[in-house]
Parts: structure tokens; C-alpha cells; sequence
């Protein structure tokens, strides 16, 4: 035990080390340095990333920005939980994420996983999101392992931050606001240049109103608003929205400068090369936007986007900017967006590292250019009231000058006069609407920079989802009224399938084991006899009324132990989950099935709870078929029974007799021991009281013998796999029949196996696809004990993978017929095909690796399938070591 206890603080000590307190001063701070990162390879299973010993490396930026992302990125954030009060949730503010995995750790527990995001391959069967939460049910204090699973194929950025329910509720209300203002703010300066434009007539203006809307545009496209309110059923534009409407922007941006500025000057020609340049380069991304895919359309975005502020600097520059006011405040308008694109663009590629005020860069210079604009525009009219001023001063002089001019003088004047008129109407309208625009703009300018200096930053751009429940019991309660409801009102249907029935016990068993280990609970399992491989029935649902019972006992039990049993009348299983718990009263029993009630109104206050697990056990049997009880008396514990009629089992196999061999059996757990006594009375074994009885062919024992010399018919039965003996010499807890029946048969068919000289064939490397675990470790063992090489492959798929690398390797394939992803007929077939192709044979029955089926059917129809498929022999499960024996005489002879 005290081996044990080091080695887990050994390997939690890196993650304590690294972890970050988790406290109000963290909240809504970017965590982008207090990242790891790791690029995924391909194969990789997410399921061992907190197992797995990986490269990561700290991330560099406080938003982690790794451009344009083929595989799928991993990202890893280490928290200290010292106060497990307050609800908190961790939130990526970014829309265009395509799927990101969430799963938490505390030490090796998995505590909470889920997924999210806005695919854009396919229509989406509810709205777009705008950013992505996930709840972070912190149940006790310790150290806590986040883990985010990012893939995407277009640009991606990964704001990280921290918030507490509340403040996350209010952080996006203030985005709402600021939202609302921002797109309503460039909606009205659309419109009032529109008016103005209406009003002066220059083309300038229609182009500039042309780039407010079109950067409007953007912005909902940039922030995910455009698939969500614009486009929901677009996905494909959704990819390259971004995109089209910058390149327009550009184009549009370019024209209005040529318009404003004009084409004058002694660089003129330079100035037409450079626009014309301009103008190209932005047509060149709209057309790869069009017509090529995300990857090209990055990087040829990458250098339009560098390359077009480049010109309208130059242009600027060229175009005498200190000439006149209006030109000089429009040139700093377009230094300031050009130089806001440079930044961001540098920003988005992973050039430069990515913080709140860089995030927006581009935003941000395009309100300041929208500023410094409205500004140009008054000092371009106050240039012309200035030429109007000089007109007339002209004209008082050419009348002093000459008196013989009146004529021209009084045309003059009336041309002045309707000058002044028009240029007082010019200027009063735009006085105006300047002053009106000065306050909405300030407001927004005054928010934006509020917002970036507070935890209500500007870069959190999104409304407000549903969001997902907060804690264990918050999630349980959701997912509970959830199914209630279903059930109620006759929408929820079920899908009976067949099903590996002692997979999904032992699957129940081991996700409470952890749980009862704690609790120093014995927890034990007999799957009855006969044994069936197989039932017809709605997986989830059974699962799920296991899961709820064997929960409840675990939990409502302090001490002593947990017994799960099936038992078989004909067609019809008896499931009883048993405990020595708290037990309940007759008159608790009463209303023990009615939803939201638990046995005392102290029950819930001190175990926890809803109230529903049993309600909705006891309906989902009822739509199963079957029914459920209970018997129970206070002290003594609880017995809950699930009976299923019409499970239709298939794979029917017993256990052979092996009377008239010994068994010494030393456990310090009485319950445990009385459980393998009755296992090894089920094979016919006689009980001896010696552990020095001759002979003794088989020890079931927890402790290894005093002198550390561990004998050949040694059974240990251990909370976790020790290293010093072999796996297939010990039994892991909780006990399952099922596991120690085999553990024992092979031990002692192996005592009396006749010594590997007498065996007539040749020693080899085995391949075997099995999909169950226990049947993996089984077969492994029987290899080994027959001196053979063995390579395990999980499905059929893999296996042919690793033929089409190595078809050599294998001197005799054990191919289970029924895998997930590809089965064991379709890979005989694929592996025939591939000898076919290297052997340049067409007759596909002539073949060098014999194939024989694994199945737990029985009948001749199932070994004709396999003839079909390409396979050589059949041998049915359980599978005996003497089969493998003579299979290996036969088909590997000396």
C-alpha cells in the first residue's frame, strides 16, 4: 500500500507543481501562459491523453494563435481548487472553432468531458454559437488537469478565460450591449454618409459608405454573428465569409482613396502603377476565395492582406499629404487602419503574439479611420468655405480695380451669393449630423476602451447560449428531469439490439469500483450459469438502470459490501443488486419510486441526490419489458431486483467439471472469500485447509506467501495489477465470476498441461483481433503459456492495416468475427484480397496465413459464413488452451 500511495504522488507531482491557484483575481484573465500545447499525431486516442507522456510546450502568447490548424491541436491547463463553492466555467471566445473536446482530471479520475462546436461541412441543426463554455464541477478540493482538444481547418485563435456563473452571465450581457451599440453605430454612420453623399454628390463618399457596410459585414462574419443571424444554413460560405468581405473591403477602401485623393501630382504614374497593383492583388483574393480551397485561400489571403496596407501607405505618402489639412488628417486616418490590418493580419498568421488590443486591431483602426474621416470631411468643407471667402475678396477687388465691370462684378456676386447659399446649406446639415454622430461615436470609442481595460473585455464577443449545467448534481438533475420527461410523454423509444451482456456488467461494476474502494466497500459480481455472450436489448437503457442501482448502493452503504448477481429462468434474466446499507422502512418503501423523494427528508441533506434515479429505473424497466423490487428492512441493507423477460440470449457456455482437484483459499475479507468459495464449489474443486496439501493445484490468495516465493499455482487477488507476478496470475477487484472461472480453469488445464517437449508444433508469432478487453487478456495468457509471440489488435481495421505493412509477420491469425469498425469477415476478406495482390494469384483461396474465427455462436450456418469470408477453421469460446494446442499442431506442424 505504501508502494502504491508514493507512486501516485510521484506521478502527480508535475501537475502540483504546475498548477495554478484557482481564485477571483484569475477571472476573466486570458490564460494563454499558463498554456501547454501539443500538436496531436495521427492514431493518437484521446482517451489516454492524461496517461500518455507528450511533448507539450508552454505557450508564448496570451492568446494561443497557431494560424491555419490541419491536425488537431491539444491544450492543457493545470488548476489548484482550494474553496469548491463557487461554480465555475472555462470559455474559448472565439466562433469559429469546428469542434473542441473538453474532459478534466483529478489525478487519474476523469470528472467531467464534453464536446462543442460550429461545423462547417454540414447544416447545423440549431443555431451557430458565438463562443463555447464548459462547466468545471470541481467536487473537493485538490489539483485539477483541464484538457481542450481544438480542430479546425480554417485560421484559429484560442482565448482562454476563467469565470464564475454570475460574472460569466454578466460578461455577456455587457457583450450583448456592446454588440448592439457597435453594429448599431455603423448602421447609422452608413446611413448619414449615405445622406451626405445624397447631399454633395461626390463619388468619394459613395465608395466610403460602400466600406462601412462592407466592413459591417465583416465584423458580423469575423464574430460568428453572420452564421448565426445571416447565414445559418450556409456553412460553406460561413468558411470563407471572412474572407470575401475582407478582400471587398479592401477593394473598396483603395477606390475611396483614389477618389479622396485623386491622381495628381509629380508621382502620378506611380501612383496609377500602385493602385492598379493594389486593385490586382485584392481581385486576386476575391477569385481564390471563389474558386480554391481554405489552405490556398489562407495563404494567398495572407499575402493580399500584407501587401495591399503596403500600397495604401506608399499611395498616401505620394499623394502630397501636407498640402492641405483634409489631406494630411485623411492620411493619418489610412496610416492608422493600414498599419491596425498589419498588426492583425501578423496577429491572425501567428507572427506576433496575440493579446487583448491585438486581437482587435483591425477593428479598432477601423473606427479611428472612421473618425479621423468624419474629421477630414468637416476640414475639406471648412477648405472650401475658405475658397468661397478668398472668391469674394477677389471679386471686392477687381470692383475697386475697375468700374467698368459691373456687369461681370454683379454676375459674380449672384454666383457667390448662390455659392454661399449652397455652401452655408453644406455646411449646416453636416455641422449637424457631425454633432450628432460625435456622441454615439464617443460613447462607443469611450466603451471600447473601458472594456479593454476591465474583465469585461472588448475581444468577448458572444450571446448568451445555454449553458451547461454546473456540477455533478446540477448535470444529473438536468439529464434526469430530461429522461423524465421523455418517458412521460411517450417520446422516448428504444432500439433492441444484441448486446454483450457480461461486457456491460463488468463496464457498470468497474465505474463504481473507484467509489466503493474509497469506502472500503467489498464489491462483487456473479453472472450465474450458464453464461450467455450475448441478449437482445436497448443497451443504454439497461446500462443506465444498472448504473442507477448499483450507484445507490455504493452510496447509501457505509460499510461491508455491494453483490451484483444474474440469473437465468429460460429467456428471462434476474438482476439483484444487494447491499448492507442504511436499509429502508416499510412505510419508505411506499415512496420510493415517486420522482423528486428520497426515504427521510434527512437523506437527501446528507448522501445528496435528486430524488429520480429510482423513478426513472423503475419506468425504463417498465418499457423494457420488465419489472423491478425492492426488500429492505432499516439496518440490514437493501436487495433491489430487476426482472427482464424476452432478453433472448445467445452464446449459451458452462464451465468444464474439474472434480477431484484441491483449492486452498486464504482472503481476510470474509464476504470475499465466501464468494470464491462458491465459485470453485461451481467448478467441482474441493476445498483443502493446507497450503502445503498434496497435491494442491490451485491457490486463491491477497497476500503473497511470507518468503516471497510465489508457487506456480499461485492466484492473487489485488486492488491493482502488481509488477512482480504475471497479469494472468492475478485477479483485479472487484471480483467477477466470469474473470476468476477462466483465471482458475486456465491455471489448472495449465498444471496438467504435458511438458512443451511432447507438443508436435512450431513456436511462432500469433495475431489476434478481439475486441473484448478480459478476451485479450485471456487469449494473450493462453499464448504465452504455449510459448507463443502474440500481437492483439482491437478490430479488424487495425489488423489489416498492420498486414498490409507486414504481411509476413503472422504465422496464424485468431480473428474474432464480431469487432466494431470492421469485422472479422470483412478483414479475412481484405487480407485474402491483399495475399491475391502479392502473390499475383487470382484464385483467392490459395493463401500462405491460416485465418481461423473466434465466435460464441454456435451452428453450422456461423462456420460457413466464415468459409466465405476466407477463413481456415473455427473454434467457438470459451476458448481452451488444449484447442489452441491442437489448432497449432494442425495448422503450425513441426
Amino acid at each position: 500500500m505504501a508502494v502504491r500511495i508514493l507512486l501516485l504522488l510521484i506521478a502527480l507531482l508535475p501537475a502540483s507543481v504546475l498548477a495554478i491557484p484557482l481564485s477571483p483575481e484569475l477571472e476573466g484573465k486570458l490564460l494563454g501562459l499558463s498554456l501547454q500545447e501539443w500538436s496531436e499525431s495521427e492514431g493518437f486516442d484521446a482517451n489516454t491523453i492524461h496517461s500518455s507522456q507528450l511533448p507539450w510546450r508552454p505557450v508564448r502568447a496570451l492568446i494561443p494563435n497557431p494560424g491555419v490548424s490541419s491536425p488537431p491541436h491539444w491544450y492543457r491547463l493545470p488548476l489548484s481548487v482550494r474553496d469548491t463553492n463557487e461554480r465555475w466555467h472555462i470559455e474559448i471566445d472565439y466562433a469559429r472553432v469546428e469542434r473542441v473536446d473538453f474532459r478534466m482530471y483529478r489525478g487519474n479520475t476523469l470528472i467531467a468531458s464534453g464536446y462543442d462546436g460550429n461545423s462547417l461541412t454540414t447544416p447545423m441543426s440549431e443555431r451557430a454559437k458565438l463562443a463555447f463554455n464548459f462547466a468545471l464541477p470541481f467536487d473537493q478540493a485538490g489539483d485539477y488537469m483541464v484538457y481542450l482538444r481544438v480542430e479546425n481547418t480554417a485560421l484559429l485563435n484560442l482565448p482562454l478565460r476563467l469565470y464564475r456563473e454570475q460574472s460569466l452571465h454578466s460578461s455577456q450581457r455587457n457583450k450583448q450591449l456592446f454588440f448592439g451599440l457597435f453594429s448599431g453605430f455603423l448602421l447609422a454612420l452608413f446611413l448619414y454618409n449615405l445622406s451626405v453623399y445624397l447631399v454633395i454628390r461626390e463619388r468619394y463618399m459613395l465608395f466610403f459608405c460602400g466600406f462601412v457596410i462592407t466592413y459591417l459585414t465583416f465584423f458580423w462574419a469575423h464574430t460568428g454573428l453572420g452564421f448565426r443571424h445571416l447565414w445559418p444554413g450556409s456553412p460553406e460560405f460561413e468558411e470563407q465569409a471572412s474572407f470575401i468581405t475582407s478582400c471587398f473591403a479592401m477593394l473598396l477602401i483603395i477606390l475611396f482613396s483614389m477618389s479622396f485623393l485623386g491622381i495628381t501630382g509629380a508621382y502620378r504614374k506611380a501612383l496609377v502603377f500602385l493602385y492598379k497593383g493594389a486593385i490586382g492583388i485584392t481581385s486576386l483574393g476575391v477569385i481564390t476565395v471563389l474558386l480554391s480551397d481554405v489552405h490556398t485561400t489562407s495563404n494567398v489571403m495572407r499575402v493580399v492582406t500584407l501587401l495591399t496596407p503596403v500600397f495604401l501607405i506608399i499611395a498616401a505618402a505620394l499623394s502630397q499629404p501636407f498640402s492641405s489639412m483634409s489631406r494630411f488628417v485623411y492620411t493619418l486616418g489610412v496610416y492608422a487602419l493600414a498599419s491596425a490590418i498589419v498588426v492583425h493580419s501578423l496577429a491572425r498568421q501567428s507572427v506576433i503574439p496575440t493579446n487583448d488590443v491585438i486581437a482587435y486591431a483591425a477593428h479598432i483602426g477601423a473606427i479611428s479611420l472612421i473618425a479621423i474621416h468624419s474629421l477630414a470631411i468637416v476640414l475639406r468643407l471648412y477648405e472650401q468655405r475658405l475658397e468661397q471667402i478668398k472668391a469674394r475678396k477677389d471679386i471686392i477687388a477687381a470692383r475697386k480695380r475697375s468700374a467698368q465691370s459691373e456687369e461681370r462684378l454683379r454676375k459674380s456676386e449672384a454666383s457667390l451669393a448662390e455659392k454661399d447659399a449652397e455652401a452655408s446649406a453644406k455646411s449646416a446639415f453636416l455641422a449637424m449630423m457631425s454633432h450628432e454622430i460625435r456622441t454615439p461615436l464617443n460613447g462607443v470609442l469611450g466603451m471600447v476602451e473601458l472594456l479593454q481595460h476591465t474583465r469585461l473585455d472588448s475581444q468577448q464577443k458572444r450571446y448568451v447560449e445555454t449553458i451547461s449545467g454546473s456540477g455533478e448534481n446540477l448535470l444529473s438533475l438536468l439529464n434526469d428531469v430530461l429522461d423524465l420527461s421523455k418517458i412521460e410523454s411517450g417520446k422516448m423509444t428504444l432500439e433492441k439490439r444484441p448486446v454483450e451482456i457480461t461486457a456491460l456488467v463488468n463496464e457498470c461494476l468497474l465505474l463504481h469500483s473507484r467509489k466503493a474502494l474509497d469506502k472500503q466497500l467489498t464489491l462483487i459480481a456473479d453472472l450465474g450459469q450458464p453464461q450467455y455472450s450475448l441478449v437482445k436489448t436497448d443497451e443504454m437503457r439497461l446500462r443506465q438502470v444498472l448504473n442507477n442501482l448499483i450507484n445507490n448502493a455504493v452510496k447509501f452503504t457505509d460499510k461491508g459490501h455491494v453483490e451484483v448477481r444474474l440469473n437465468w429462468n429460460k429467456d428471462t434474466l434476474t438482476v439483484t443488486i444487494q447491499d448492507t446499507g442504511i436499509g429502508i422502512s416499510a412505510e419508505q418503501q411506499d415512496n420510493l419510486f415517486t420522482s423528486f423523494t428520497q426515504a427521510t427528508s434527512t437523506t437527501s441533506k446528507y448522501y445528496g441526490g435528486t430524488g429520480l434515479g429510482l423513478t426513472i429505473s423503475q419506468r425504463l424497466t417498465e418499457l423494457l419489458g420488465g419489472n423491478i423490487r425492492v426488500t429492505s428492512a432499516v439496518g440490514e441493507g437493501s436487495s433491489f431486483t430487476v426482472e427482464l423477460p424476452d432478453m433472448s440470449p445467445e452464446g449459451a457456455y458452462s464451465f468444464p467439471d474439474l472434480s477431484g482437484k484441491t483449492c486452498f483459499i486464504e482472503l481476510s475479507d470474509p464476504t470475499e472469500r465466501a464468494f470464491v468459495k462458491t465459485m470453485t464449489e461451481r467448478l467441482g474443486l474441493t476445498e483443502v485447509t493446507s497450503r502445503y496439501h498434496t497435491p494442491l493445484d490451485c491457490m486463491i490468495v491477497d497476500s503473497l506467501p511470507a518468503d516471497n516465493n510465489i508457487p506456480d499455482n499461485l492466484i492473487c487477488v489485488v486492488d491493482s495489477f502488481w509488477p512482480r507476478i504475471s497479469q494472468d496470475r492475478q485477479c483485479e477487484r472487484p471480483l467477477r465470476s466470469h474473470i476468476l472461472l477462466n483465471q482458475v480453469v486456465n491455471l489448472i488445464q495449465l498444471q496438467s498441461t504435458v511438458d512443451s517437449t511432447n507438443e508436435a508444433y512450431r513456436k511462432g508469432t500469433v495475431w489476434v483481433a478481439e475486441d473484448n478487453i478480459v478476451n485479450q487478456k485471456v487469449i494473450a495468457g493462453m499464448l504465452r503459456h504455449l510459448e507463443m509471440e502474440c500481437e492483439v489488435f482491437s478490430n479488424g481495421a487495425q489488423i489489416l492495416a498492420a498486414f498490409g505493412k507486414r504481411p509476413q509477420a503472422p504465422d496464424l491469425i485468431l480473428m474474432d468475427c464480431e469487432m466494431p469498425v470492421m469485422d472479422g469477415y470483412d478483414a479475412s476478406r481484405e487480407i485474402r484480397k491483399l495475399e491475391a495482390q502479392n502473390s499475383n494469384q487470382s484464385d483467392h483461396r490459395r493463401h500462405n496465413i491460416p485465418i481461423i474465427a473466434l465466435t460464441a455462436h454456435l451452428g453450422g450456418e456461423f462456420e460457413e459464413l466464415a468459409r466465405r469470408a476466407g477463413m481456415d477453421g473455427l473454434i467457438n469460446k470459451p476458448i481452451r488452451k488444449h484447442t489452441l494446442r491442437d489448432l497449432f499442431a494442425t495448422w503450425m506442424p513441426l
